[in-house]
């Protein structure tokens, strides 16, 4: 799960080193094909010419420099500012990098996080030795999970931590329920995102604030926004915003990427 811990420049040095993944690992690391990369640097210039073996190579490395910051007692990744302050909030990010390590890094900060989940998270034995060995390094009473199907729970959490929530929307609400979206500007298009966990936070009255987690050129970094503003129209502007320029800047680290393609080409 760890390589044991590197100092930052040789991490690098043996990331850039790496050659990259065969085409064959394509799909297993990044979840579409070569070719289905390749039908999406049409729509996505920006993801370069050989977008495909680019993304797994992301991949990789993401993964790798990561767990390889976790393996320390006193993890440093690259803030961008500061970490957030350690207040109740709710942490609002996309599909780039890792939810999961994301939250990791949150609470070896010393903010206690816990991601928002569908109930499909629940049960993996392989997520449930990471907690724990997380638990072990970084110790806190806060769970790691909630369900997003008990919303009383989640509001009482609030009151003892943090919670987080990826809100570029992957699924549709299912039939007869309500919609609770918007649509914002990003990368020349749009992006439908969820604005429950939005909604969440000022029924329980505290801030949301925009996170997200890459490796652009190696180096992990974790943008932080400043805490978006009460009206829901405007905070999804802004958390747009940082997200058109966290993803311009490390693009095969954004996930949502294969979310909109597979939407078709009109999702964006």
């Amino acid at each position: 799960m760890t390589v044991g811990p590197l100092p930052p420049f040789l991490a690098r040095a043996i990331v850039r080193a790496w050659p990259g993944p065969p085409r064959g690992k394509t799909e297993r690391l990044t979840g579409l094909s070569d070719a289905e990369w390749r039908k999406l640097a049409a729509l996505f210039p920006r993801l370069g010419d050989d977008p495909g073996r680019d993304a797994a190579r992301a991949r990789r490395t993401f993964t790798f420099v990561a767990w390889n910051e976790l393996s320390r007692r006193r993890p440093a990744p690259k803030w961008e500012p500061a970490p957030p302050p350690s207040a109740p909030q709710i942490f609002l990010t996309a599909h780039v990098g890792s939810l999961r390590l994301l939250r990791y890094f949150l609470r070896s900060a010393g903010v206690p996080a816990a991601t928002i989940v569908d109930e499909t998270h629940f049960g993996n034995e392989a997520h449930a030795r990471a907690n724990r060995w997380i638990d072990g390094r970084f110790p806190t009473a806060f769970p790691h999970r909630f369900s997003s199907r008990e919303p009383h729970r989640l509001r009482a959490a609030l009151r003892r931590g943090s919670l987080l929530a990826a809100i570029d929307r992957v699924h549709r609400p299912p039939p007869g329920a309500k919609d609770h979206s918007a649509r914002i500007p990003f990368l020349g298009g749009t992006l439908e995102i969820e604005l429950g966990p939005l909604r969440l936070a000022r029924l329980a009255g505290v801030r949301a604030r925009p996170v997200f987690i890459t490796a652009p050129e190696a180096r992990l970094t974790i943008t932080v926004g400043d805490a978006l503003p009460a009206d829901e129209t405007e905070a999804a502007r802004e958390f747009g915003v940082l997200l058109d320029r966290v993803a311009r800047a490390a693009p095969a680290d954004f996930d949502g990427y294969t979310h909109r393609f597979a939407a078709g080409p009109g999702a964006l």
